[in-house]
């Protein structure tokens, strides 16, 4: 086996190497922009997905408060002009949210693309 206290000349310089490598400002600088790059691009799919999440929720509170102004409408054909306005109130406040998701979106993306790694 030889002389166990002593790593191979070949080894000891291979991982002086990598390790040279390794820890050079270029190459800690492009993994720091890259790990910047995946923490922001996670942060800007979480807010997509809430928002998202946000949209459907509202989606839901519109046509339930539209299938019960409808039915009062129906149960009342001359009280149409009273409900008209809830029904108007939730067609608005889904497009609002379809907005904010829009908003949410084309912001999420601008900020993206200003932490992009050098080189990609």
């Amino acid at each position: 086996m030889g002389n166990n206290g002593q790593l191979n000349p070949q080894v000891l310089n291979t991982l002086g190497v990598t390790r040279d490598y390794t820890l050079c400002a270029k190459v800690v600088m492009v993994e720091g922009q890259g790990k910047a790059y995946q923490s922001v691009a996670q942060s800007v799919a979480i807010a997509v997905q809430d928002v998202t999440d946000y949209l459907r929720n509202v989606s839901t509170v519109s046509a339930t408060a539209q299938g019960v102004a409808m039915a009062k409408i129906l149960e009342n054909i001359t009280t149409a002009a009273e409900y008209e306005p809830a029904i108007d109130a939730a067609n608005t406040m889904v497009q609002e949210a379809a907005g904010l998701l829009k908003t949410i979106g084309d912001s999420g993306a601008d900020v993206l693309s200003g932490f992009a790694p050098s080189g990609s």
